[in-house]
Formats: structure tokens, sequence, C-alpha cells
């Protein structure tokens, strides 16, 4: 969960290719202003631009982190496709102050799959919602 704050601005000073084509995602590494990951552990949330990423490497030293983002997000998400500025926000954790507003999800009704297919290295699913 989230509160839609941003608590930190950073830069994506690296961008990897995790496959051959455009189906596959990217690793991207960011920059953090210093002592913003001295909290965060490996597998921790982060949003990236308000998108959810999971940290999957931290070097605290150097105030970087990676996280893999698949090309689906990246369609979906502003701002991630290039080096430069992003806006970051670490996960809301039970003891912190709401400054702004919870952002989950919760179940509304029960969709059917009505596709289901790998694309690269993710999954591309058709949902269809109930009416009501």
């Amino acid at each position: 969960m989230f509160t839609g704050i941003i608590t930190g601005m950073g830069r994506i000073v690296a961008i990897h290719s995790l496959g051959s084509s455009s189906d596959h995602g990217k690793r991207l590494t960011i920059e953090t202003p210093a002592g913003y990951l001295d909290d965060v552990g490996l597998g921790d949330s982060i949003a990236l631009n308000g998108a959810c990423m999971t940290a999957m490497a931290l070097d605290s030293a150097n105030n970087r982190f990676s996280i893999d983002i698949s090309a689906e997000s990246l369609a979906k998400t502003s701002g991630l496709t290039e080096t430069g500025v992003i806006n970051l926000e670490k996960a809301l954790r039970a003891h912190d102050r709401l400054g702004g507003h919870i952002v989950s999800g919760h179940v509304d009704g029960i969709g059917k799959v009505t596709h289901f297919a790998e694309v690269g290295e993710s999954w591309e699913l058709h949902i269809r919602a109930p009416v009501n």
C-alpha cells in the first residue's frame, strides 16, 4: 500500500534489456538521495512515478537500487523508458503516518480470465469483470 505522497526524487541512471525483443522488459538502476535506502530491504516495494516496483538489488553505499520491469509496465507507466528524474515513494508501513491517502486494492467481484498468453518474460491476461 502507498499514500500517493512522493518521498524522494530519484534518477534512472542505467537501463538494460532483459531479452532480445521489445516483448522483454528492462532492468532499471535508480540513484536515490543520500540515506533514502537506509530502511529499504531487498524485495521491498518502491513506487516509481506511481507504479509499484520491487527492489531486486540494493547498493546502499552508492545510493542505488535496481528493479526489473515488464514491457507491459513500461508501456503503461510514464517516464520509465529513458534515463532521467523520477518520483519515488516507499511502501506504507503499519506504523507510518498517513500523509496522503491509502492506495490499495480490494475485491469487488469475481472476474473470468478470457485470455492468458506469454509475452516475452511476462504474461498477458484479459479478464471479464462482472456487470455490477
